[in-house]
């Protein structure tokens, strides 16, 4: 609300253009915004929320894969540095 006005007003597209042209439109007070309530979820909600549920397993499928990739990375890094040490050991510079 701009003070006691409204800011912008909903009407349809054809009252517009009567006004546009200097016709004499009536006005018509109603509460509400105007839009319907929609009685459960629609098609496109559900197929939306599949969606989603199908992009949450397909992150947690992938989140599973890297974990199990960092866990045999690290044991091969271990027995590597293991090697390593064990070489370093027999070796006698002296």
């Amino acid at each position: 609300m701009d003070g006691n006005e409204p800011e912008f007003v909903i009407m349809p597209y054809e009252n517009y253009e009567k006004m546009e042209l200097g016709e004499n439109v009536p006005i018509a007070h109603e509460e509400g915004n105007g839009v319907e309530p929609v009685e459960g979820p629609t098609e496109e909600q559900k197929t939306v929320d599949k969606l989603n549920q199908e992009i949450m397993a397909l992150k947690e499928e992938i989140r599973q894969k890297e974990s199990a990739e960092l866990m045999v990375s690290n044991e091969e890094s271990e027995e590597t540095d293991e090697e390593t040490q064990v070489f370093a050991d027999t070796v006698d510079l002296n």
